[in-house]
C-alpha cells in the first residue's frame, strides 16, 4: 500500500492544478484582443474587455462563480467576444494601430481598480464600462444593457429602474 502513496499525491495535485484551471478559465472562450478586434467586426459583436490583476480576489471569484453560470455564458457567446487584459501585463497588444503593452492599454483605458469591465465596438470605441464586482443577475442586466439598451441616452441604473418597473428581472 506504501508503494501507491506517491501516486496518489500526484493525482491529488494534478486534480488540484485541473480544477485551479478550469476556475482560471471562467469557462469562458477568452480571445486575445488582436484577434477579438478583427472578430468583433465580422461577427457584428461586442467585445467584452475584463481588466483583472493576479492578486485582484473579485476578479478570481467572478471567474469561479459568475462566468462559469450558463446564463452568462449563453449570453456572452451570443453577443460578445471576451478577453482578458491583465492590467500588470507587459505582452503586446495593438489598439488604434498602436502597439503597447496590457499594462499601458490599461492606463490609457483610466482602469484603476480590479475588477473593470469594459465594452468596445469593432473599432475600439468605449460603448461602456462597470466597475466592480457584479454577481450573475447584475451581469446579465449588464450585458443586456450594452447589447440591447440605449447606451447614448440611458444610464445603466437607469436601464436597471426600467427594467424592475416593467417586472422583466
Amino acid at each position: 500500500m506504501k508503494k501507491y502513496i506517491p501516486f496518489f499525491i500526484l493525482l491529488l495535485f494534478t486534480l488540484a492544478d485541473f480544477d485551479r484551471a478550469k476556475a482560471q478559465s471562467g469557462s469562458l472562450n477568452w480571445n486575445d484582443f488582436n484577434s477579438a478586434i478583427t472578430s468583433a467586426d465580422h461577427d457584428n459583436k461586442t467585445l467584452f474587455l475584463f481588466f483583472e490583476a493576479e492578486w485582484c480576489g473579485f476578479c478570481k471569484q467572478m471567474r469561479s462563480e459568475v462566468f462559469p453560470q450558463d446564463s452568462i455564458q449563453d449570453k456572452v457567446e451570443k453577443g460578445f467576444i471576451p478577453v482578458a487584459i491583465d492590467i500588470e501585463s507587459e505582452e503586446k497588444i495593438i489598439y488604434q494601430d498602436q502597439e503597447m503593452s496590457q499594462k499601458s492599454f490599461s492606463h490609457q483605458m483610466r482602469i484603476d481598480a480590479t475588477p473593470t469591465i469594459m465594452f468596445m465596438n469593432s473599432e475600439g470605441d468605449v460603448i461602456g464600462r462597470y466597475r466592480g464586482f457584479a454577481y450573475e443577475n447584475e451581469f446579465i442586466l449588464l450585458l443586456g444593457y450594452i447589447r440591447g439598451g440605449d447606451v447614448v441616452n440611458l444610464s445603466f441604473a437607469e436601464y436597471k429602474e426600467q427594467i424592475r418597473n416593467s417586472g422583466n428581472n
